[in-house]
C-alpha cells in the first residue's frame, strides 16, 4: 500500500533520481516549459515550486541553498534575476501542468509543465 509516500521513486536509485530532477528543473527554468512523461513531471513539480520560492526570497541563505543544489553560481544569478521580479507578488502556484496525450512509440502518458 502507498500510504504516506512522500515522493515518486521513478524506478531509479536515489542518486539517479536526484540528478534527473535537478536536470529537469534546470531545463524547465531555462526554457519556461518542458514536455516529458506524466510521472517525471509529477515528481518535478514540487521541487520546481520549492526552487522558485527560494529564488523569490533572494536572501543569502536562499542563494547558498540554490548554489548547493545546482553547483553553478552564474546559473543561479541568471535565473534569479529573471524569475525574482516575475513572481515577487505571487504567493505560490508558479507552475501549470497540462496533459498532452500519449507518446507515439510506447504509449506513455505525456504532460507539459509551464511557468505561469
Amino acid at each position: 500500500m502507498y500510504h504516506k509516500v512522500s515522493k515518486i521513486k521513478l524506478n531509479r536509485r536515489q542518486g539517479h533520481r536526484k540528478a534527473l530532477l535537478k536536470n529537469l528543473v534546470r531545463s524547465f527554468l531555462d526554457a519556461g516549459q518542458i514536455c516529458s512523461t506524466r510521472a517525471k513531471i509529477s515528481a518535478c513539480r514540487p521541487f520546481a515550486e520549492k526552487v522558485i520560492t527560494l529564488i523569490k526570497n533572494g536572501d543569502l541563505a536562499s542563494i547558498r541553498k540554490l548554489v548547493s543544489i545546482f553547483n553553478d553560481r552564474e546559473y543561479v544569478k541568471k535565473v534569479s534575476d529573471k524569475l525574482a521580479s516575475m513572481y515577487k507578488d505571487r504567493n505560490g502556484g508558479y507552475t501549470r501542468v497540462i496533459k498532452a496525450g500519449v507518446r507515439r512509440g510506447d504509449g506513455a502518458p505525456i504532460s507539459i509543465i509551464q511557468l505561469v
